[in-house]
């Protein structure tokens, strides 16, 4: 524990640890340069500025996305739903791995992470829970299954 509170923390967010974190990256990236290519995307897009044209392939964007990316500590994922031995934190049900009965309702599970407002993720997802959401009171506020 520091003493002085002026110093700030150490802390090591751990960006990238999993492989499947840098995968997703460079595979939304190359997704993103895709849909832009595309009509009618295609008739408006000015060009790429990052990581450029010239920043082509896993191994060029995965080394772009390792010296480049940063967070704006608006976390989402931290409590990733995956199985347990790829990195996950919660089961299908919201059920955090390794404890008795504890639970997770909101938007901390999502993977992968969204541009979405949390209210609205939480009514996209649909999911059973959603209504324990602060932002979703009640089921009523969520779309019906197929509904946009």
């Amino acid at each position: 524990m520091k003493s002085d509170v002026l110093i700030p923390p150490a802390v090591n967010p751990a960006y990238y640890t999993h492989h499947l974190d840098i995968l997703t990256h460079v595979r939304a990236i190359q997704l993103g340069r895709k849909m832009l290519a595309t009509p009618p995307l295609v008739g408006i897009y000015e060009g790429e500025y990052e990581p450029g044209p010239s920043v082509v392939g896993d191994a060029s964007l995965e080394e772009w996305a390792r010296k480049t990316v940063s967070s704006d500590n608006h976390v989402v994922g931290s409590l990733a739903m995956m199985p347990r031995p790829m990195g996950g934190v919660v089961d299908t049900k919201l059920k955090v791995y390794g404890t008795g009965n504890v639970r997770v309702v909101g938007t901390s599970h999502q993977v992968p992470p969204s541009d979405l407002l949390h209210s609205k993720l939480c009514r996209c997802l649909n999911h059973p829970n959603a209504d324990q959401c602060t932002s979703c009171k009640s089921s009523k506020d969520r779309p019906s299954p197929g509904e946009n």
